[in-house]
């Protein structure tokens, strides 16, 4: 069941910050990668290209686990756990978003440029479980 995020973790996803996101492969090992990641709502959205083996893995098990730490005091951090959607990025919208918001204005225009075999996703999870540590 989808839950609201509390407003500790708005604050703290808010923030251009790197995530880790956690997916289990078919052997049922977990795979974690470093992305960038903003909110839609009380969802988190990770821009990627199809093929990949966080887009595979969510794909077919949607289970997922995203964390983000502060750097600044790394004991406070938000693990969301929830379930992921993989749809295409229509006009690559997310990965010009993401590009902008980490890098800066103009900086999505590298996404743009991108021959059009290589498909951007988006990984649409939504939350049913926050932990984390507020301090």
């Amino acid at each position: 069941m989808a839950i609201k995020l509390s407003d500790f973790a708005r604050a703290l996803l808010a923030r251009p910050l790197y995530a880790v996101l956690a997916t289990t492969g078919p052997d049922g090992a977990p795979a974690a990668s470093v992305v960038w990641y903003g909110l839609d709502g009380d969802d988190i959205v990770v821009s990627s290209q199809e093929g990949r083996v966080k887009v595979r893995n969510a794909a077919l098990r949607p289970p997922v686990s995203l964390c983000v730490y502060d750097p600044q005091d790394p004991q406070r951090y938000v693990e969301v756990r929830g379930t992921a959607q993989v749809s295409e990025d229509e006009g690559r919208a997310l990965a010009v978003r993401l590009a902008e918001r980490y890098v800066g204005p103009g900086a999505g225009e590298e996404y743009l440029a991108l021959p059009p075999e290589n498909v951007r996703v988006v990984l649409r999870i939504t939350p049913e479980r926050v932990t984390g540590n507020a301090r």
